[in-house]
């Protein structure tokens, strides 16, 4: 039996790998839109068009964005976003909408590493942190967990008969 050793990296998005933000965000669409609050979560995400390139340039009044990619033996293969905004003159609120990471690549820390760098930015600028789970993603939610996240609203939206 062999062990594999996985180096695992997360970087700032920068422009030299958009093409490969275009791939993951396909993937993530992809999986996002399979669920009505998916549908939500990126209609209020992406109000124009519907490319994590396009939403770190999108403006947000008095806040900041951070897109962050995974990276597996330097290869990318998960992307994770974050934002803070003004919701109040005192107190910013911070958002983690996503994480996502390719299906191949689940299981070995990618993720997670994602999560804490999101995490440490987020931190750095308010002490107010939600993070959006949808419904499906069972990984996601046993992440948040054990990085002792608890849920604190759950909305539930009837199955059209």
């Amino acid at each position: 039996m062999s062990s594999e050793t996985f180096v695992i990296e997360v970087r700032p998005f920068d422009r030299g790998v958009t093409d490969v933000v275009q791939h993951l965000s396909g993937l993530f669409f992809d999986s996002a839109l399979q669920s009505v609050a998916g549908v939500r979560m990126v209609d209020q995400l992406f109000s124009t068009e519907r490319t994590f390139v396009s939403w770190v340039d999108q403006p947000i009044e008095k806040g900041e964005r951070c897109l962050l990619l995974g990276y597996l033996n330097d290869v990318p293969v998960g992307i994770g976003a974050a934002f803070v905004t003004a919701s109040t003159p005192k107190e910013p609120q911070a958002v983690i909408p996503f994480a996502f990471v390719e299906e191949s690549a689940r299981g070995i820390g990618v993720g997670g590493e994602i999560l804490g760098k999101l995490i440490e930015w987020c931190e750095a600028r308010t002490e107010t942190l939600d993070v959006y789970a949808l419904p499906g993603t069972r990984n996601w939610k046993s992440l948040l967990e054990a990085a002792n996240f608890r849920t604190r609203l759950l909305v539930l939206t009837p199955r059209n008969g």
